[in-house]
């Protein structure tokens, strides 16, 4: 009997089967232990509104908002003909579903990421298909043959992970219900005239653009300001120089220069005392 290892993309697979003895196959490798498959990430989408009503075709603004009784998928569509499945989303999907099917197959390990997004990718495949079969989980940072070995030989059951599950679907659907029903209200509200536009509005998108908007409005606001520091260099017993800048409060910007006149008046020429010395190591990585 084998088990069948579903990595999250086709290079994980392979370095598996790299690490597992497994030789390629059209769409799969298969050892004599395991048999490794993979995904293109999300083969899965939710739901589009029209799909659970095809009233939804058309938005009109009484019958928002709009949330299904319950969450379903499709496979993922075409980036042209929205209206279809991606046909390499169909292929591969079918040799998931019938290598899970196989009578040799005994049961099925995840082998996506080790994160709420990986965990769903290979959850939503497994929901979707139904293999009636066991899962297993196998989580690592890195995908080399001594760390797959390793992983291989501690799995998890997959039920484990239901915390990291739940992160996933529930970012899944909260990212679903903002789109969906604020990008058309925000379209229908904005909606005048010749105006049609679409006004895209995200979980991830909407506070991006703000802090866009906020930076260049700042730059666009900026008043030229003119202020004064007071700099001083100072020599130590030893003859050594160094430049120290005067401060109040953390601030060593001043508006006014008559006050920092007043004070290098007084300091000019006369010994200073080091009441505090701090040294802060500090990593600094290139741009």
């Amino acid at each position: 009997m084998k088990k069948l290892i579903l990595a999250e993309k086709p290079s994980v697979a392979k370095n598996i089967a790299d690490a597992t003895g497994a030789v390629r196959k059209n769409g799969y490798f298969e050892g004599n232990d395991y048999i490794i498959t993979w995904a293109f990430g999300h083969l899965l989408q939710l739901y589009d509104a029209k799909d659970y009503d095809p009233e939804m075709k058309t938005w009109r603004m009484e019958k928002f908002p709009y949330i299904p009784e319950s969450y379903q998928y499709k496979l993922k569509t075409d980036g042209k003909a929205k209206e279809k499945p991606d046909a390499g989303v169909v292929r591969q999907m079918n040799i998931i579903k019938n290598l899970a099917e196989r009578p040799d197959v005994e049961g099925i390990i995840s082998a996506t990421d080790d994160d709420r997004e990986g965990q769903i990718i290979a959850d939503e495949i497994l929901q979707y298909i139904q293999p009636g079969k066991p899962v297993e989980r196998i989580l690592l940072n890195e995908w080399t043959a001594n760390e797959v070995r390793r992983g291989l030989d501690h799995l998890k059951p997959n039920e484990e992970m239901r915390p990291l599950q739940d992160a996933g679907f529930g970012r899944q659907i909260a990212d679903w219900l903002i789109g969906i029903n604020l990008t058309s209200v925000a379209t229908l509200k904005c909606r005048t005239g010749r105006n049609s536009r679409l006004y895209n509005v995200g979980r991830v998108l909407m506070p991006t653009l703000k802090i866009i908007y906020d930076r260049d409005k700042e730059i666009r606001d900026f008043k030229v300001t003119k202020y004064y520091k007071l700099k001083g260099i100072f020599e130590t017993d030893t003859k050594e120089k160094f430049e120290g800048i005067y401060y109040v409060e953390k601030n060593e910007k001043f508006d006014s220069p008559e006050e920092l006149e007043q004070i290098k008046n007084r300091i000019v020429g006369h010994p200073a005392e080091i009441i505090e010395k701090k040294v802060t190591k500090q990593k600094e990585y290139a741009p």
